[in-house]
């Protein structure tokens, strides 16, 4: 499927994504919902006039959620498709120490959860964060200027549609 972008959407776009667990999740599960847009158009389904494939961030704490959490929704097999969906991307693969996640985790300015997600968007380089997870964008919002927070609706709305 092609999509032509409007005149609105003139606005930079960015270079790195990295997306948050539950984007695989509900991307996989709903296709029409803002993750499955997302999804699709970041494996090829979906092709954006002027508006090429960025690379997104992932990290082996990031395989590893998405992992448990589809063996968890579905099961083991799903999981592994889950996954796949992931190397059909233009992937840039990070490495998170223990020492750092730990100096976040002890800082207290990312909940304690999400430290390694964090830090894997932050080494990783990513331009844009893409999460349902209020709680990590506000805290990633609040406490650094990084990159972009957004949801899923909002990333769909600013950069996918017409």
């Amino acid at each position: 499927m092609n999509v032509k972008r409007g005149e609105r959407k003139n606005v930079p776009k960015p270079g790195r994504l990295f997306l948050d667990t539950n984007i695989y999740i509900v991307g996989t599960m709903a296709p029409d919902d803002p993750e499955g847009i997302i999804l699709r158009w970041l494996i090829g389904e979906t092709v954006i006039e002027d508006y090429p494939r960025p690379e997104v961030v992932i990290s082996n704490e990031l395989q590893a959620q998405i992992a448990r959490v589809a063996r968890r929704v579905r099961h083991k097999d799903w999981a592994g498709h889950v996954l796949s969906l992931v190397w059909r991307m233009r992937i840039v693969n990070v490495v998170v120490s223990e020492k750092e996640v730990e100096q976040v985790e002890l800082a207290g300015t990312i909940p304690r959860e999400d430290a390694g997600i964090y830090l894997a968007a932050c080494e990783g380089k990513a331009t844009c964060f893409v999460s349902e997870n209020r709680k990590l964008l506000k805290a990633a919002v609040a406490q650094t200027n990084d990159f972009e927070c957004l949801t899923p609706a909002e990333f769909v709305v600013r950069y996918l549609e017409e």
